[in-house]
């Protein structure tokens, strides 16, 4: 292991204990939440700067009614996900909504592992030593090939063509590793 695999699995095992107290129902509402009042704020904050200009003047008021939208939505998500975390501790699924958060938690971690694997591949130059000796870079990077997908056409070919040389890097590190196996 090198060290980004130690920072991969630091930040994956610090999300997944951080999934577990905070629950499923609040990790999904957090992002749900920040979604939810990205587009509402967008979509209204229009509708409510009359209101807000009464009071501050008019080149505050579209930001400040811009912030009170999303903030009130963020605001609405958590009490939305604390009554029923409650509701769950109260009919003895709290331990659901606590194993979920995990699992989410646990997953997000490792879709920043695929991330950082993407840009480290991307942008370094190729077979950089930092991602070729990783451990588990061979293993995200399979999932790598559908998140390049979002990529700019760009940044997809540099992606591409350096995950492809490594990919036969480590099949010759493979290889190499499986003959000394067969010697001992």
């Amino acid at each position: 292991m090198n060290l980004l695999d130690i920072i991969i699995l630091g930040v994956a095992a610090f999300m997944l204990i951080r999934g577990c107290f905070r629950g499923l129902v609040r990790e999904v509402a957090s992002i749900v939440g920040l979604v939810l009042a990205f587009y509402l704020a967008n979509s209204y904050h229009n509708q409510i700067t009359p209101l807000v200009a009464r009071y501050v003047v008019y080149e505050y008021a579209q930001a400040i009614s811009y912030l009170l939208v999303f903030l009130g939505v963020m605001l609405g998500a958590f009490l939305v996900s604390t009554i029923v975390r409650r509701f769950l501790r109260l009919i003895m699924l709290g331990w659901l909504d606590t194993l979920g958060g995990g699992i989410l938690g646990g997953a997000k971690g490792l879709l920043f592992g695929c991330v950082l694997i993407l840009a480290l591949t991307t942008f370094l130059p190729q077979n950089s030593p930092i991602v070729a000796s990783s451990k588990l870079a061979p293993h995200l990077t399979h999932l790598n090939k559908q998140i390049s997908a979002l990529l700019p056409q760009e940044m997809k070919e540099q992606f591409k063509e350096k995950s492809k040389s490594l990919a036969e890097f480590w099949k010759g590190e493979w290889a190499e590793n499986l003959k000394d196996t067969d010697r001992q």
